[in-house]
């Protein structure tokens, strides 16, 4: 994912980042944010699809996607309150 990291961080933009997978994916991802060490950190939303997806059943999210349309998923990521967790 480190190209497109790289795209935001070179825009004066603030965004936010929607993750489509699993436990593993969100690790990529997150690994990824760390190593690049941007000045603006994005908050990170996620849409679980993954095979276990333990993150996101820990946090109440839901234990995965039900194939219903996205673009209601994609208006929440937009909208949603920001959460700091450590990693």
């Amino acid at each position: 994912p480190e190209a497109a990291l790289g795209w935001g961080d070179k825009t004066a933009l603030q965004y936010r980042i929607l993750v489509c997978g699993g436990d593993g994916t969100i690790g990529w991802v997150l690994g990824a944010l760390e190593q690049l060490d941007f000045t603006y950190k994005p908050p990170l939303a996620v849409l679980p699809l993954g095979t276990g997806n333990d993150l996101a059943r820990t946090f109440g999210w839901g234990g995965g996607y039900t194939g219903s349309s996205v673009l209601p998923v994609l208006q929440q990521v937009g909208r949603a309150h920001v959460e700091l967790l450590d990693r």
